[in-house]
């Protein structure tokens, strides 16, 4: 009703786990992680926790929108069934067909059939359970007796359990502890900060088409009280509030508009909205009166009073502000914004422009132009009509492509410009090249446009994915050099002796000694990380994210 007022291409608060609209706190981000994780991990379970509304099932559709393509996902929605019927679902979301009569432990034969046949043609299977904490016990054990379906490398079915707060206190039954003991990851995913929810309504009016706030200093304080942080509940409000704004034909929400809001979708309408997690029999979401309230009545009056005059004084503040925000509006477009951004090379752009340029990035032809740029850090040209592919042709000049999932940590350890797959606000994968990075900003180029920008804004439209090129060793080399050693055990010996290490022991150990060193998994498996770390230790030439590249990035111009 009101998407034409305000200029939206669509609802910007609807309840629906949209995945385009999943702003990514710090807490959301991590249970992503633990998703991600739980996809390439060797654990059967997963489990993932939260209040009703703080986002569960929204991370979820993002996670299966992200999960890599050799990866088969199995969803079920409605966990109120018997063992059978689990089994059966199970069954039917994997595309298994089988006879009305089944038996469970027919189902399970064939499920482990299907299993292993998808191991063999490298198939991944992964099943997620929603709303988890209506699991009975009995299915709880179906689930349990499925974790025993493995190989001898690895489970052939991992678990991802998400739920309310009261599935942790279920799976610690006793006659469950087999099943907890299980859990390789566990994860409770918290409420949004006040900070966060100021970003969050950002990010949903963005995403929808509206780049200026809508919503004033004292509308998202009072937003924030109300909800607790849960996102379904500021949706409510917000829209809620966005309708009452268009039928007083107002250009912004002010704080007594989501007062009225409040009092018309929160239980108990806008008083003392209360939920007693320490027992879950009382539990409801209802409103609480305080058992005070009756003895405090004439102080109330007095306090009334003065609220009374308060909310006048800030009401006119909040109008004040409503109208600085519409001579913003009028006066400042984003592609305004994003010229001015252009001229503040060397520095850091406000969290504003640097939201307007990343969110309002455009998909077309974004990763080859991020391939070329890449390799172009690198010394290569690579045409935009070359037959091979990017990591193939890299290959060819003595480089290889490495895909990973991981932070600005592993980014730091790797040390190299890599392609970030962002999103922008139409909810489309955009990428670009992070070429530098520091402790509170990034250098990044998107469409062939190079700017500074904040690393929180960053992460708000950034999932973790990136790949980078790393310098072969001679041993996996194409690139065949005169007096170079070709045999791996002897390469990767010598270059330990020659990044520092004792000429002592076995192999495996001269390499857990060194991941150790480096702040690496100590497995001894010199792997590409490992690799990497090692080219640095011998100052192996290529452009480095810290800005210290040492000697020539090509090796040659390809």
């Amino acid at each position: 009703m009101y998407n034409e007022y305000f200029g939206f291409r669509e609802a910007p608060f609807s309840i629906a786990p949209d995945p385009r609209y999943l702003y990514l706190s710090e807490s959301h981000r991590e249970a992503l992680a633990h998703l991600l994780y739980a996809v390439g991990g060797q654990g059967a379970l997963t489990l993932v926790t939260g209040e009703v509304g703080t986002g569960k099932t929204t991370v979820c559709r993002r996670f299966i929108e992200q999960v890599p393509a050799h990866v088969d996902v199995a969803l079920v929605l409605n966990p109120r069934v018997n063992g059978r019927e689990m089994l059966v679902s199970i069954a039917q979301e994997l595309g298994l067909r089988f006879t009305p009569t089944a038996s469970g432990s027919q189902i399970t034969d064939a499920l482990n059939r299907y299993l292993l046949d998808a191991h063999s043609r490298g198939r991944h299977t992964v099943l997620i359970i929603d709303e988890a904490q209506n699991l009975s016990a009995e299915v709880l054990e179906q689930l349990r007796l499925l974790t025993n379906l493995e190989t001898s490398e690895k489970k052939l079915l991992q678990i991802i359990l998400l739920g309310q707060p009261e599935l942790q206190q279920m799976l610690e039954q006793r006659n469950l502890r087999q099943l907890n003991q299980r859990i390789g990851a566990r994860y409770d995913l918290q409420p949004l900060s006040k900070d966060d929810i100021q970003r969050y309504i950002s990010y949903r009016l963005q995403v929808a088409g509206r780049r200026d706030s809508l919503f004033t200093p004292g509308a998202v304080r009072r937003i924030s009280r109300l909800s607790r942080g849960i996102p379904r509940l500021i949706n409510l409000l917000a829209d809620r509030s966005l309708l009452g704004a268009y039928s007083q034909n107002l250009v912004v929400v002010d704080r007594r508009t989501v007062n009225q809001a409040a009092k018309e979708v929160l239980p108990g309408g806008s008083g003392f909205w209360h939920r007693d997690d320490t027992n879950p029999q009382t539990s409801t979401g209802q409103e609480v009166t305080p058992p005070w309230l009756p003895v405090a009545s004439l102080a109330s009056v007095a306090l009334a009073l003065s609220l009374i005059l308060w909310l006048v004084w800030h009401h006119s503040s909040d109008t004040q502000y409503a109208e600085t925000v519409s001579e913003q509006s009028s006066a400042i477009t984003p592609m305004d914004t994003i010229e001015q951004a252009g001229e503040q090379t060397g520095r850091a752009l406000s969290p504003r422009g640097d939201r307007e340029f990343l969110l309002g990035a455009s998909d077309s032809d974004s990763r080859a132009q991020a391939d070329q740029m890449l390799l172009q850090l690198w010394g290569h040209h690579y045409p935009s009509d070359h037959q091979d592919s990017m990591c193939e042709f890299a290959l060819n000049r003595g480089l290889q492509c490495l895909h990973r999932n991981g932070n600005w940590r592993s980014l730091l350890q790797l040390d190299h410009p890599a392609i970030l797959r962002l999103f922008n606000d139409q909810g489309e994968p955009v990428y670009g090249v992070l070429s530098e990075l520091e402790q509170q900003r990034a250098r990044i180029i998107v469409n062939g446009v190079e700017r500074w920008v904040s690393r929180g804004v960053l992460d708000e439209v950034w999932l973790g994915e990136y790949s980078l090129v790393w310098r072969q060793p001679p041993f996996e080399s194409r690139l065949v050099e005169p007096g170079t050693v070709r045999d791996r055990e002897s390469w990767i010996w010598e270059a330990l002796i020659s990044a520092g290490l004792e000429d002592e022991g076995e192999l495996p150990q001269q390499v857990v000694a060194f991941q150790r060193e480096q702040g690496l998994v100590a497995d001894g498996i010199a792997g590409p990380i490992t690799l990497i770390r090692l080219n640095h230790s011998l100052g192996v030439p290529g452009p480095r994210l810290s800005g210290n590249s040492p000697g020539d990035a090509s090796g040659g111009e390809g």
